[in-house]
C-alpha cells in the first residue's frame, strides 16, 4: 500500500471532487469477497458526502450506485449496459455523466474495449486493481492504483480500497479498519489483524 501513496490520494482526490461537481459515482466491483469490501468500503466513506452535499432524500440513488460484474473483465455488454443508464439519467434527470471506479476489476486487457467506450464519451476512469495491470490499461484510464506496478508485495484491493475511502472521508476511518483484514485468505498481516482485534 505505501508504494502506492500517491496515486491513492489522487483516487480519493477524484471521488471527492465527482461529489462536489455533483457527478454520480459508480463503483464496479468483482464479485468476490474481496471485491465486494473494497467496493463497500468506498461506499461507506462516500455516502455521507453526498448527503452534506445534496440534501434531497434520495440523493444516494441519484449520486452513487455500486454495481458488481460477474467476473473481474469489464466487457462491452457491462460497458453498454452503463452507457444506456447513463445517458438515459441525464436525459430524464438532467445528470452529469459519472466517474466510474473500477475495484478489483478491469486492469487487464481484456477490459480495454469497455473503458475505451466509455472514454468515447469523456467520462473519467479510475482503475484500483491488486493484481498485474496491463500496461494499455495503464494509458486509457485517468488515475490507476496499482501495487504490482511499484513493488512485488502483494496486498488486496480491500486494503487499497479502505485506504482510499479514509482519505475520502475522514469521519468513517474507524469505520473501516477491521475490512482489511477481511480481505486476506491467509497470512494477514499482524497490523491488520491487530487493527481488526481493536475494532472488536
Amino acid at each position: 500500500v505505501e508504494a502506492v501513496t500517491d496515486s491513492l490520494l489522487d483516487a480519493a482526490t477524484a471521488i471527492r471532487r465527482a461529489v462536489l461537481e455533483g457527478r454520480p459515482i459508480v463503483v464496479r466491483h468483482s464479485a468476490t469477497a474481496d471485491g465486494y469490501v473494497a467496493g463497500v468500503a468506498i461506499e461507506r466513506a462516500t455516502l455521507p458526502l453526498i448527503r452534506d452535499e445534496h440534501q434531497s432524500s434520495d440523493a444516494e440513488y441519484h449520486y452513487f450506485d455500486r454495481r458488481p460484474l460477474e467476473g473481474s473483465v469489464y466487457d462491452m455488454d457491462d460497458a453498454t449496459g452503463d452507457l444506456t443508464q447513463m445517458l438515459s439519467n441525464q436525459e430524464r434527470h438532467g445528470e452529469k455523466f459519472p466517474l466510474f471506479v473500477f475495484v478489483a476489476a478491469a486492469g487487464t486487457n481484456e477490459s480495454l474495449d469497455g473503458l475505451e467506450l466509455l472514454d468515447v464519451y469523456g467520462t473519467r476512469r479510475v482503475v484500483v486493481d491488486e493484481r498485474a495491470v496491463d500496461d494499455e490499461v495503464a494509458d486509457e484510464v485517468d488515475t490507476l492504483v496499482a501495487p504490482s506496478r511499484e513493488s512485488d508485495a502483494e496486498t488486496t484491493a480491500t486494503a487499497l480500497a479502505a485506504t482510499i475511502a479514509a482519505g475520502v472521508n475522514e469521519d468513517v476511518h474507524a469505520d473501516l479498519e477491521h475490512l482489511p483484514a477481511v480481505s486476506f485468505w491467509e497470512d494477514t498481516p499482524d497490523a491488520y489483524v491487530d487493527l481488526a482485534s481493536e475494532a472488536g
